[in-house]
């Protein structure tokens, strides 16, 4: 039987497989959490664990989201620290995957913790970054807004969103 702490230790790995494949693209680490500032927004890619988890099995998910500085409110943590929850742009990696999936990848007694950890960090690398990066700048999250793409809010948000950064609502 595995204990929470192999469990935890395979997770680890995994996180720390990602962090040398994100380094290089400018993103910082802090826990399960890494962040790259750029124009005043910060994109966010972040591991989320399961709330069902066990000692014999151990579940997460990544999270994707651009936080717009312009967009904070005084009551948000500042951009250096806010969360894939903070997001203006919300997404699962899940929703990249063909077909579409949302992957909560399982570490269990028999888990390949260094072929899980090369799977999710090369998904994370080769689809959640890029897709981060592609709404990472301001006027980019405008032209998708523009366009009717909500980026993982409802329509509401993203004109109310749209009227704060353009000022005159188009």
């Amino acid at each position: 039987m595995m204990s929470m702490l192999d469990l935890n230790s395979k997770f680890d790995v995994v996180i720390s497989t990602t962090a040398a494949r994100l380094k290089p693209l400018g993103y910082k680490r802090k826990r399960n959490t890494f962040r790259k500032l750029l124009d005043g927004n910060s994109g966010v890619l972040e591991f989320q664990r399961s709330m069902a988890n066990s000692a014999e099995s151990l579940s997460f998910t990544v999270n994707l989201a651009v936080v717009c500085g312009r967009l904070l409110e005084d009551y948000s943590p500042p951009l250096e620290k806010a969360g894939a929850v903070d997001g203006h742009m919300r997404a699962r990696i899940g929703g990249l995957i063909v077909p579409r999936q949302d992957p909560w990848w399982v570490i269990e007694q028999g888990t390949d913790g260094e072929a899980l950890a090369r799977e999710v960090a090369d998904t994370v690398e080769q689809m959640g970054a890029p897709y981060v990066e592609r709404y990472l700048r301001s006027e980019d999250l405008i032209a998708a807004w523009k366009s009717g793409d909500p980026l993982g809010n409802n329509d509401f948000m993203r004109l109310q969103y749209l009227d704060r950064l353009l000022g005159d609502g188009s």
